[in-house]
């Protein structure tokens, strides 16, 4: 990491990507840290931070923004492995993910992480007895959108398939 900083402090042309890569790098420490049952909150300050000020050098960087938005996802998860409500962090990444969809509209990676958090966002809602259906349906319209621009992903067709199953079982209820 000691890299990133170097180039952060010395290179004003560089510095928004060594902070995104400082984020990311704090991040994946972040994820070994809980792996090894330790606790992760403090580098995923550090990540965040290091996602403010890139995103504050460079606002229209698609790439800060999603990398920020996927670190969002992983503190929902690990907020949700503990048994804490995630959802909060669920909503802010999907912000950040819609986000980078306003810098480059139709960006597969973004439209299938943000399914990702709509569904667990709704798995949240629905362990709290609340009405999941808005959140599937959102996850459903991007991997719509997904099936739509790369067709060969099995994987969107398979979790828009067991959307749908959901979302029946909701209507059918």
């Amino acid at each position: 990491m000691a890299d990133f900083r170097a180039v952060a402090e010395a290179d004003p042309a560089q510095a928004a990507d060594a902070h995104k890569n400082l984020g990311l790098a704090w991040s994946r420490q972040a994820r070994a840290a809980a792996n090894a049952g330790g606790d992760a909150r403090p580098l995923l300050e550090r990540s965040f931070a290091e996602f403010e000020e890139a995103l504050r050098l460079a606002p229209q960087s698609a790439e800060s923004w999603n990398a920020r938005a996927t670190v969002w996802g992983l503190r929902g998860d690990l907020e949700a492995e503990r048994g804490e409500d995630g959802g909060e962090s669920f909503r802010r990444g999907i912000a950040d993910f819609g986000e980078v969809l306003a810098r480059r509209p139709g960006f597969v990676g973004a439209l299938s992480n943000r399914a990702a958090l709509h569904c667990r966002l709704g798995e949240i809602q629905a362990e709290r007895g609340e009405d999941p259906a808005t959140s599937w349906r959102a996850a459903t319209e991007d991997l719509d959108e997904v099936v739509k621009r790369a067709p060969d992903q099995p994987l969107a067709r398979m979790q828009r398939g067991g959307l749908a199953i959901k979302l029946a079982e909701i209507e059918a209820a």
